[in-house]
């Protein structure tokens, strides 16, 4: 289970309904399904999600989207 997308949500009142139709899903079971860990949300729908919920979507999303860090600086 995402606990840190299921905290925002509910910090900012929403339902998992309300996301749903938010992000265009025609029920709330697309979107629970990413909240309850069943299925990754593509990355057009993390960024989407950080939007709504004003937070980035590495915090939302830490363990799908580490970016492995380069030796030696950028090139």
């Amino acid at each position: 289970m995402n606990h840190r997308l299921k905290q925002a949500r509910k910090a900012l009142g929403y339902t998992q309904s309300d996301l749903a139709a938010m992000l265009g899903y025609r029920s709330k079971s697309g979107y629970a399904m990413i909240e309850n860990g069943r299925n990754n949300p593509p990355l057009h729908i993390a960024l989407k999600l950080s939007g709504i919920l004003g937070s980035d979507v590495h915090t939302l999303f830490t363990d799908l989207y580490d970016i492995p860090e380069r030796k030696g600086g950028l090139s």
